[in-house]
């Protein structure tokens, strides 16, 4: 049902991918020193995650520490954002937090914050990349281990294409998959490329008759389950 109703939702509308570039370096303050940490963005089952990197203290105090890079590692992410009927892109949120590596191995996360992308996109941005500096961004607290976490991001975002936002090389590889999957994870948003196609009358009526068939099926259980508790009773 809600790949159905997700595609209908977007007739008629337009989808923009764009490609993110995202170089870092952050502060913590911790209870405690941690092995290693990493930088992960992740919107559901989409996860962008960077190399670990060792905490350093400060000679102050050594529970407060940073991570730089000295070399910019780039997390790249292709990103689809939908376009309302005023030209104005749907929001679309992804996660970037900060999770402490254990000398186990273990992996915990300790601080998050939201990041908007359809504030640093412009309807307008075609050939030339956007460049945004996130300083000292607060994140929030997840762990009590931690007193104190900021992050510092360069944002770059590039046009990639233009179309509708029912074309197949628009859609998700995870929601075209997600037809044939028994229980499919409902993600529609995990934006990676599928082969090109255009959108037509036919597909549309096509959802349309999959939508009323999910219904009637829904109204059919339903009902067989009151004549079950009745015959029961």
């Amino acid at each position: 049902m809600s790949f159905v109703w997700k595609r209908l939702q977007r007739v008629n509308k337009r989808a923009v991918k764009y490609r993110i570039l995202i170089f870092k370096n952050f502060t913590k303050y911790f209870n405690r020193q941690p092995d290693k940490v990493i930088v992960v963005f992740s919107r559901r089952n989409r996860r962008k995650v960077s190399q670990p990197m060792s905490w350093e203290p400060t000679i102050r105090n050594p529970y407060l520490g940073m991570v730089k890079w000295s070399l910019p590692e780039i997390i790249d992410i292709e990103i689809t954002l939908f376009k309302d009927s005023h030209n104005r892109f749907e929001s679309k949120e992804w996660i970037v937090s900060i999770e402490s590596i254990s000398q186990f191995g273990k992996n915990r996360r300790i601080a998050t914050a939201n990041i908007n992308i359809s504030n640093f996109v412009d309807c307008e941005q075609f050939s030339v990349p956007l460049r945004h500096e996130l300083s000292k961004m607060k994140l929030n607290l997840v762990s009590k281990k931690v007193k104190l976490a900021s992050i510092s991001l360069t944002m770059a975002t590039q046009f990639l294409k233009e179309g509708k936002a029912t074309d197949d090389d628009m859609q998700s590889l995870a929601s075209l998959m997600s037809m044939t999957e028994q229980n499919p994870p409902i993600d529609l948003d995990d934006d990676l490329d599928e082969n090109q196609s255009n959108q037509t009358a036919e597909e549309i009526s096509k959802m349309l008759k999959q939508f009323n068939e999910f219904l009637n099926n829904e109204g059919n259980e339903i009902n067989e389950n009151s004549e079950n508790k009745i015959q029961s009773g």
